[in-house]
């Protein structure tokens, strides 16, 4: 399955410092400058930006999929728009692999993010070929890394305390999947009618059923590789 990145900036007109910025001209940006950037960089990633899954202006569940799912995200910070810095909030709270850009002509200090490192650009042809080998420097950073480290001070602090992020479970399928898990633990067992008629028994102490259960499985090494398998299928061991 192929890479995805979720592009976040300002989508519809947007006016700063008595400067205005058009739907269409921001449209133009992403289109020849940061879609393009990217697919150079990157040929096969998928990209996509807020109007191709939803109304512009409004933040949808197809949005915050996007946030939490997307290999990589990128947010153009170069205007103050709310909805670029509260996306890029969430980004910054899922997971790693957020890259920040910023429009080298368009001054704006109102960003309380100065600390984060970003690439500045140019919408202009070299721009283009200079954004594009940026990004792919940060792609292959990324992909190289044996582990994603943290890259923002939210994702710092929350793994130096250890935080514990809340946890959402679908409980029909988790106990669709312990039934899973419990039936490949017993597996091994059922393929040997004489292990299972023991597993059964009643009229024998635990600890002598034990016993026999180790005993069987020195002389059946092949009943032990079945068990770990089954274990390492379940993630009951890693």
């Amino acid at each position: 399955m192929n890479d995805t990145c979720f592009v976040i900036m300002p989508i519809g007109t947007q006016t700063y410092n008595n400067e205005k910025y058009t739907e269409d001209e921001l449209k133009i940006k992403y289109d020849s400058l940061i879609k393009e950037a990217i697919s150079k960089a990157k040929p096969d990633m998928q990209v996509l930006r807020a109007d191709d899954i939803a109304v512009p202006g409004s933040i949808t569940s197809d949005i915050f999929n996007r946030l939490m799912y997307s290999t990589y995200v990128i947010a153009d910070i170069s205007l103050p728009n709310p909805n670029v810095f509260y996306e890029l909030g969430l980004r910054h709270a899922i997971r790693s692999r957020t890259i920040l850009l910023k429009d080298k002509n368009i001054n704006n200090s109102v960003f309380d993010i100065s600390h984060l490192r970003y690439i500045e650009y140019e919408n202009t042809t070299q721009g283009l070929k200079d954004l594009s080998d940026k990004l792919k420097k940060s792609f292959q950073y990324y992909e190289n890394s044996i582990t994603v480290s943290p890259d923002n001070q939210f994702l710092e602090l929350a793994a130096f305390q250890k935080y514990q992020y809340p946890i959402f479970r679908d409980v029909e399928e988790e106990k669709k999947k312990q039934q899973q898990s419990m039936l490949a633990v017993l597996r091994p067992f059922m393929n040997s009618p004489e292990l299972f008629s023991l597993l059964l028994d009643d009229s024998i102490s635990q600890d002598e059923k034990d016993k026999k259960i180790r005993e069987y499985m020195v002389c059946n090494p092949e009943m032990i590789s079945s068990l770990l398998s089954a274990l390492l299928e379940t993630g009951m061991i890693r």
